[in-house]
């Protein structure tokens, strides 16, 4: 474990301090628990929320945690994905979205469930209009 120092204002660091003598622990060990308990799991893993509803995906891209998990379905490894399939991911944002999934199974199996043709034609009908719509899918 390497060791930082960061400077905390006098009433946060006196609260710290209260914690550790009520816990009898050091200092340094509650500013830790509490920082463990507040990081995120999966670093590179993040929830957005739109008009659709919620789904995880790697951080910084748009590519779902469902993508990995399809891909992993079909066979192929973590590093492969990562460096051909997918190469914009790093491994490990592919492995954490694979311990997003073990963790989140139910979750990320109803988004594959809902991610259907007909969802995805919707979604396109009501982000460009019916017309066109109607003109990208070549009915006009």
């Amino acid at each position: 474990m390497s060791t930082n120092a960061i400077v905390l204002p006098d009433p946060l660091y006196e609260r710290i301090l209260h914690l550790a003598r009520q816990t009898n622990q050091p200092p340094e060990r509650v500013v830790e628990t509490i920082l463990w308990e507040h990081l995120p799991s999966y670093p590179h893993v993040q929830v957005k929320r739109d008009r659709w509803g919620e789904y995880a995906v790697i951080a910084g891209t748009r590519t779902s945690v469902a993508t990995v998990v399809r891909y992993v379905q079909m066979g192929y490894d973590a590093q492969t994905i990562a460096t051909e399939i997918l190469p914009h991911l790093t491994p490990a944002q592919v492995h954490s979205a694979l311990a997003y999934y073990f963790e989140h199974q139910e979750a990320i199996e109803a988004e594959m469930t809902a991610d259907t043709k007909e969802v995805w034609q919707a979604r396109l009908r009501e982000l460009v209009g019916e017309e066109a719509y109607q003109t990208l899918v070549g009915a006009t």
